[in-house]
């Protein structure tokens, strides 16, 4: 999986992961080794959309410099 345009963001008690399309985060999160073993901490079906005030804020930034990652997916506290 070409994860170039994933990116990862540690916020307070959260992580989001940050990709082009919710299918390409859930794919991402389905894959990746540091998930946790329990799927409530990481189900699709439990994700977010840009409601973090600070984390629209750090995605704000990253677009000014140059990234582009249009859709926010919110994960369980575990997700590290």
């Amino acid at each position: 999986m070409n994860t170039d345009n994933i990116k990862i963001f540690q916020i307070d008690d959260w992580a989001y992961v940050a990709a082009e399309t919710e299918q390409e985060a859930c794919d991402f999160i389905a894959i990746d080794a540091a998930r946790p073993d329990d799927p409530e901490d990481w189900e699709c079906s439990e994700m977010t959309r840009g409601t973090h005030d600070d984390l629209e804020k750090l995605l704000a930034t990253h677009i000014e410099n140059g990234g582009t990652f249009p859709d926010l997916i919110g994960i369980d506290a575990h997700y590290q």
